[in-house]
C-alpha cells in the first residue's frame, strides 16, 4: 500500500501555476513620480546677488545725482556766475543780440537746467522704486514725484540760506513739472515700444 500510494502520488501530473495576467485585464504599472525639469538658474543665489547689486546701484545713482544737484545750487552756479560763460557763448553765436534778449536766453537756460535736473532724478527714482518694491507703475510714478518734490524743496531751502542765491517755491513747481514731463515721455515711449515703464521687483527676483 505504501508503495502503491507513493506510485500514485508520483503519477500525478505537476500542477501548473496560473500565469499572471493571462487573458485578464492589463495590470496597471506603478505610477512613476513626475520628473522635475532642472531650472535654468531661476531665482538661484547668483541671480539674486545680481539683482541686489543692480538695486544698490540704482539707489547709489540717485544719491550721486542729488549730490550733483546740491553742487549746482551752490554759490558757484549763481545767476552772476553762469552769466559769465553763457553770455559770451550767446554773443559768439549771435553777435547782434540785445541785452534784453541775452537776459531772456540766460533765464530760459537756467530754468531748463532746473527741469532737466529733476527730470533725470524722477527717472532714476522710478527705476530704483520699481526694482526695490512690488509697486504698480502709477504708484511708482507718484513716489518718484514725491522724491522730486522733497529734494526740490530742500534745494530751494538751501539756496535761501546763501547770500548770492534765492529760494523760490516756483522753482519747486518747475522741478516737479520737469519730473512729470520726464515720466510722461518715458510712458509714451514705452507704450509705443510695447513694454512696461521699468522692471519690477517681482520680475527681477
Amino acid at each position: 500500500m505504501t508503495r502503491a500510494s507513493e506510485d500514485g502520488k508520483a503519477a500525478e501530473p505537476p500542477r501548473s501555476e496560473p500565469k499572471a495576467n493571462e487573458g485578464g485585464p492589463p495590470q496597471r504599472q506603478a505610477a512613476e513620480p513626475p520628473r522635475s525639469e532642472p531650472k535654468a538658474n531661476g531665482g538661484g543665489p547668483p541671480q539674486r546677488r545680481g539683482n541686489a547689486v543692480k538695486t544698490a546701484l540704482a539707489w547709489a545713482a540717485i544719491l550721486a545725482w542729488i549730490a550733483l544737484i546740491n553742487m549746482f545750487s551752490g554759490e558757484g552756479f549763481s545767476d552772476a556766475s553762469t552769466s559769465r560763460f553763457i553770455g559770451p557763448l550767446v554773443r559768439w553765436l549771435f553777435p547782434d543780440v540785445s541785452p534784453a534778449t541775452l537776459a531772456a536766453i540766460h533765464f530760459v537756460v537756467r530754468k531748463t537746467a532746473h527741469a532737466v535736473e529733476y527730470g533725470v532724478l524722477a527717472l532714476l527714482a522710478l527705476l530704483a522704486l520699481r526694482r526695490s518694491f512690488r509697486l504698480s507703475p502709477r504708484g511708482s510714478a507718484v513716489l518718484a514725484l514725491a522724491i522730486v518734490t522733497v529734494v526740490g524743496t530742500a534745494d530751494e531751502a538751501h539756496q535761501a540760506r546763501l547770500a548770492v542765491r534765492t529760494g523760490s517755491p516756483w522753482d519747486v513747481m518747475l522741478d516737479l513739472a520737469g519730473g512729470v514731463l520726464a515720466l510722461a515721455i518715458l510712458v509714451a515711449w514705452r507704450r509705443r515700444a510695447g513694454g512696461s515703464p521699468a522692471p519690477t521687483a517681482a520680475s527681477s527676483r
